[in-house]
């Protein structure tokens, strides 16, 4: 007997980026992958999932701190203290929308 189940193929579109910039940072690779981050939703889910309290005067959203934490393990920091260097850079910033550099206490002292 054939199964009557049609099979799904996934169709991705071609992604092309050009860096004409003269002052690439060390982590220019970073925009097209918060683009694959922000295209399958995973802000928006660790958002939901991982919810800021609203009385705390924090400065970072619990989803700014694991999307940062996920983007530098992608990115090959091996350690929590290197990931003040990786969230330093101006295009990480502007992409995780962080009003500074997380440094490793914050992430220790919040999960």
């Amino acid at each position: 007997m054939q199964s009557k189940r049609k099979k799904q193929r996934i169709q991705s579109e071609k992604i092309e980026y050009s860096f004409t910039s003269k002052r690439l940072t060390m982590f220019s690779g970073m925009a097209p992958l918060y683009k694959f981050f922000d295209t399958i939703g995973l802000p928006d889910e660790f958002e939901s999932h991982f919810q800021t309290p609203t009385s705390n005067a924090l400065k970072f959203r619990n989803s700014q701190l694991m999307l940062a934490v996920v983007a530098a393990s992608l990115y090959g920091v091996s350690r929590m203290s290197n990931i003040t260097t990786f969230t330093s850079d101006i295009l990480v910033k502007s992409l995780l929308d962080l009003p500074a550099g997380i440094n490793k206490d914050v992430i220790s002292t919040r999960f």
